[in-house]
């Protein structure tokens, strides 16, 4: 009976499936409101009636196929070369289908009558598609790509050969492409320029034993799950791959791919993007016919669950750019129920074996050119800046001008029958049911939430993407996957497909207005064996600016493209050049082209180039890097302390801070030298500026230094303490570490007057966590005071010791004078910086949950005057007349906009500081604002790991998930907290505007991509005019935070007209002024006869020296 009754139960399911697939009522969705960018056709207006339907058994599931609801792609070319594209649509189980464009958004479906259709049934699953003029006839081909070898499935890759009458004759085994895998996709492109079109083949990967491996395991091949790279040799396709230095481990869970030249050196690179804890691959051409992969010199980091990836110029600078997409969902009731974060201690160790950085998120990666070296570009990473980072559980990503505005936008395909990373159903349901063993796998599947959301569309705005799904009419919610475009009725915008899981395809028609809206249509006539001009690269110039695109046809998610490239123009009517460089590095040039034409360039009429190289950057001509001739030894080493073993909850380390440099003449020899503070257990050094051009700076070591090693180094300053016409150096001791004892107190070191050191105890044994250290003179008695900062209190992460004010009596001592100075007025908080302004007697504070702080010390008492909606997480602040006024401004650094944490005045961040268990020790409890509520930061397990009456509170991840922070942490629980705010991330200038009197200017957008930990000031292209440079990035983040390394520094000439003050951002390569790192400090030295050097410290990294 209990057979019978399973088997009952498996019918009735294949029954109610079945009858869902083929009943689902998409007549509203087919009702297009007429201001929708996109109107989605009927299957009856269309006649195509397709849905990539999958039936699991309890034999083949998604608990035993982890890659079941990855769905089928979608291909775009015109096969009988009518000019309109038709269309190939992939299925899993059933078959594939073609479909023939008959005009008008009408299609006939031929794949009985043209072969096409492939092996259906259980041991049949498709997966990916091209469309590729393979043999070279002027007609296109069609390549699909199925799994083999798991669970029973017996796929073998096919060619099928466009015989021009419509029907096609599979030969995959005549080219050598009859190929078992695990394959995904396959991408078609010349690679070695050689003429022909090769191949690379991505591969999915199972979770095997081998695949949990120290990284080093992608060197060695698996022959399932490896990723492959066939060279053409004369029409056989020969597997190449070890020869081209392709990684293909058992580990390499391949999910997105594409073609692209990254480094503008005229070769196509690779792009591979991998699911769970394997790296994305970034392959660079060699130039001589192999890769080299360096993903980790490339971008800081990258997605963890890397799915589908696009590529494409964003911004209109020459060079392209990358998303990859993951699983993080925006819905706060989604986010946290959702398996993504990783322990401290886990993500630790897989960078410790050959993992790079990973986070659970979408990546957006603006492409900076190559900064460094002659191969490899640099990449920032901007997701959560652009708006992008979070779509859900997405599949396929599509950059293109929609709206043909001039401006890349974005469609993102999403949704997922069931979600098996459940926090709920993996910790609790599955095993209660493991353990029971009453249902059915197919029961089981049922009981996994469900996971179908609606598809997303940005615009590009220029400066970041705005969500227009509904407006554009493209907020299908299910679960979609493959996607592509062509231009179905040749009217010169995009029209859409899209491969939806257990439901119609999507045909979207643009429906755009070209009375509003011009484009430029480019097709190709090309080389003999590449006739559809694959790699081509185009650039068109207009009074708008530049526009670069490839033509690499496979994109989106296991798809391609139709063959053409679509411009948009937006309502210019001329196009003032159309340069062609094509893929083997001929070229031909156009000029004042007339819009909304279509015009297609002819491989005969091309002309060979000198050189392939594209990049045409003007480079380094303000800054010069110097390496071997700077004599500077030092280098920063962070000990291995990890502050989120302490303090759970703190959003981010505090023992990071470092080092910090001091500046100042300490010989008397007119040049300037220059103090740097060590680590932990590090001393710092001492560096005198030569005159000997051999070497331009000297180590000079000094003992007591040396002797105090064990402290760490926060602040740093030179003071003439003692008045007799040589500086001394203050050292602020610090690091947020608990324990330190004696280690944690400053120093003083009184000079000689010829660099020589010696440590004094005239001053007050301060043995609080330090910051900063400021010197001026606060009581006007002609004496250097210092300012020193508090931090924090170690192990009590939103507290804070008294900042203090120490006074000098020009004898060599220091007083502190806190208590009559600030009296009960002055408490400040978390200080990181401060700023002494000796014209206007104002000490100006920043900090760490703070507002800016004005104490005025013309008026007694002492009181904080606190500039309104200014509280951050501020790092720095420099003083400078920057717009020439004879007053001086302000710049302050700030933690940015490139992070999940988003605050304002109406919603800010908040932190509450309580001992919430009464456990003796502080809790420091984060919140933040979504969708107009305020939630806990942290997800239960974190929260947990510090709160264990919370996991007793909440049994389920969904019932916490579904909780605001009113409901988590009641009224009557939050009696007696203290709580910090932040209503802005923004780095800032404030311009004087006297008396005491400070106007608000936000800093370029660039300079918010990141934290920004100093500025200098100077004429560095001797124009008569300030310049800015800034540097900054932060790593020591939680998790769900990420490393913030989206800087590599930042020059700004200014532009002043007296009313406002305008900021030019110079492109790196322009300026020469590039800083891999997370810089602490930036120092302007004066050197011998007029020479300036820019002199940069970088946390756990070299100080790096410019010249300028």
């Amino acid at each position: 009976m209990r057979i019978l009754r399973k088997n009952f139960k498996i019918a009735m399911y294949i029954v109610l499936t079945c009858t869902l697939f083929n009943s689902c009522d998409f007549d509203l969705k087919f009702k297009s409101n007429k201001n929708h960018l996109y109107k989605l056709k009927s299957p009856k207006e269309t006649n195509i009636n397709f849905s990539n339907k999958i039936l699991e058994t309890e034999e083949f599931s998604v608990l035993g196929y982890n890659n079941m609801y990855m769905g089928g792609g979608v291909s775009i070319g015109d096969i009988n070369n009518d000019e309109l594209p038709d269309i190939f649509l992939t299925a899993n189980q059933e078959p594939n289908r073609l479909f023939l464009n008959k005009g008008n958004f009408q299609f006939e479906d031929i794949t009985e009558s043209s072969g096409i259709a492939g092996n259906i049934g259980i041991k049949s699953w498709s997966t990916g598609s091209s469309m590729v003029d393979i043999n070279h006839d002027g007609f296109l081909d069609i390549y699909v790509c199925m799994i083999h070898g798991h669970k029973g499935l017996e796929g073998t890759n096919k060619l099928y050969i466009n015989q021009g009458d419509n029907t096609f004759i599979e030969s995959a085994s005549k080219f050598g492409l009859d190929i078992k895998t695990y394959a995904h996709q396959a991408a078609f492109f010349d690679y070695d320029i050689d003429g022909d079109l090769d191949m690379f083949l991505l591969n999915q990967a199972m979770h095997t034993p081998n695949a949990y491996r120290p990284g080093e395991i992608r060197k060695k091949r698996d022959k399932m799950s490896g990723d492959l790279l066939f060279k053409n040799e004369d029409g056989k396709f020969i597997d190449f791959s070890e020869e081209a230095g392709i990684y293909g481990g058992a580990n390499g869970y391949g999910l997105g791919l594409n073609i692209s030249d990254f480094n503008n050196d005229g070769y196509p690179d690779i792009y591979v993007s991998n699911d769970f804890h394997e790296n994305d691959y970034l392959y660079y051409n060699n130039q001589n016919g192999g890769f080299k992969e360096d993903i980790v010199g490339s971008m800081g980091h990258t997605s963890t669950f890397s799915m589908g990836n696009d590529v494409a110029d964003i911004n209109n600078d020459g060079w392209m750019d990358v998303i990859t997409l993951d699983m993080r969902p925006h819905k706060e009731e989604v986010l946290k129920t959702m398996l993504s974060i990783e322990d401290y201690d886990i993500y630790n160790f897989k960078i410790k074996h050959s993992y790079h950085f990973q986070y659970a998120r979408n990546m957006l990666q603006l492409n900076k050119g190559v900064l460094f070296n002659n191969n490899s570009v640099k990449f920032s990473e901007i997701g959560e800046f652009s708006g992008v980072a979070a779509t859900d559980w997405s599949w396929g990503a599509l950059f293109a001008d929609y709206d043909l505005d001039g401006k890349k936008d974005l469609i993102v395909t999403n949704g997922i029958p069931h979600r098996p990373n459940d926090l709920d159903y993996i910790n609790y349901v599955y095993d209660e049911q493991e353990k029971r063993k009453e249902l059915s796998y197919l029961e089981r599947i049922e009981t996994i939430p469900k996971g179908e959301v609606p598809n997303v569309a940005y615009r590009n705005n220029g400066v970041k993407f705005e969500d227009v799904s509904k407006e554009w009419g493209l907020d299908l919610k299910g679960s979609s996957n493959g996607i592509a475009y062509g231009d179905f009725d040749n009217d010169g915008d995009l029209d859409l497909v899209i491969n939806n899981l257990n439901a119609p395809v999507s045909l979207y028609e643009n429906m755009l207005d070209h009375n509003k809206k011009n484009y430029f249509k480019v097709k190709f006539n090309g080389s003999p064996k590449n006739t559809a001009g694959i790699g081509n690269r185009v650039t068109i110039k207009t009074k708008n600016g530049r526009q670069v695109q490839e033509l690499f046809p496979t994109r989106g998610w296991i798809s391609s493209v139709e063959p053409n490239l679509i411009f948009g123009i937006d309502s210019l009517d001329i196009i003032d050049e159309v340069k062609v460089l094509w893929y083997d590095g001929n070229e031909q040039t156009l000029t004042n082209i007339s819009a909304n034409k279509t015009l297609t360039f002819n491989y005969k009429d091309s002309k060979p180039l000198n050189s392939r190289n594209v990049d045409n950057v003007k480079r380094g001509k303000i800054f010069k890097r110097i390496d071997n001739s700077s004599g500077i030894s030092f280098e920063h080493r962070e000990n291995n302390y990890v502050d989120f073993e302490y303090e759970k909850l703190m959003p981010r380390m505090i023992s990071s801070e470092g080092p910090k440099i001091a500046v100042g003449d300490v010989n008397g020899d007119g040049l300037d030298d220059f103090f740097v503070g060590g680590a932990k257990d590090q001393s710092g050094e001492l560096f005198i500026q030569k005159k000997n051009r051999n070497t331009i700076f000297e180590k000079k070591y000094v003992k007591d230094f040396y002797n105090d090693r064990a402290s760490e180094d926060t602040g740093v300053v030179f003071l003439d303490v003692d008045k007799d016409n040589d500086i001394d150096l203050y050292v602020v001791s610090g690091g947020g570490e608990p324990f330190m004892d004696l280690t944690m107190n400053d120093r003083l070191y009184l000079n000689d007057g010829n660099g020589n050191f010696k440590k004094s105890n005239s001053h007050p044994q301060l043995g609080f966590n330090g910051s900063c250290a400021v010197v001026g003179d606060y009581n006007s008695d002609g004496n250097q005071d210092v300012f020193i900062g508090a931090r924090s209190i170690p192990g009590s992460y939103g507290k804070h010791y008294r900042s203090r004010l120490l006074l000098g009596d020009g004898n060599g001592a220091l007083f502190d004078f806190t208590d009559y100075t600030f009296g009960n007025n002055v408490n400040l908080g978390m200080v990181t910086d401060a700023v002494w302004l000796e014209d206007s007697k104002e000490l100006v504070v920043v900090g760490e949950w703070m507002p800016i702080t004005i104490i005025d010390f013309n008026v007694v008492p002492l009181n904080e005057r606190k500039i309104e909606n200014t509280s951050g997480w501020w790092n720095t602040i420099e003083k400078a007349d920057v717009d020439g006024d004879g007053d001086e401004d302000l710049l302050v650094g700030n933690l940015g906009l490139n992070t999940n944490i988003k605050a304002s005045v109406n919603f800010p961040v908040s932190l509450y500081i309580k001992d919430f268990d009464n456990n003796s020790q502080i809790d420091p409890i984060m919140s933040y604002y979504k969708d107009g509520n305020e939630y806990p930061y942290f997800s239960l397990d974190e929260m947990g790991g510090q709160l264990v009456k919370l996991k007793k509170q909440y049994r389920t991840y969904e019932s916490y998930a579904n909780s605001k922070f009113e409901d988590v942490f009641s009224k009557e629980a939050l009696k007696g907290a203290e709580r910090l705010q932040s209503v802005t991330f923004e780095s800032i200038f404030l311009e004087n505007k006297k008396p005491g009197k400070f106007e608000i200017e936000k800093l370029p957008l660039d300079l918010q991509m990141s934290p920004i930990y100093s500025f200098a000031i100077d004429d560095f292209n001797h124009d008569g005019t300030s310049d800015l440079l800034a540097g900054g990035n932060f790593y020591g983040n939680q998790i769900n935070i990420g490393k913030c390394d989206a800087s590599y520094g930042h020059l700004l000439t200014l532009s002043n007209d007296r009313d406002k003050v305008e900021w030019e951002v110079l492109p790196l390569l322009e300026s020469g002024f590039a800083i891999d790192g997370e810089v602490r400090d930036i120092k302007i030295l004066n050197g011998f006869e007029s020479q300036k050097w820019i002199l940069v410290s970088k946390n756990n990294d070299k100080i790096q020296l410019f010249s300028f």
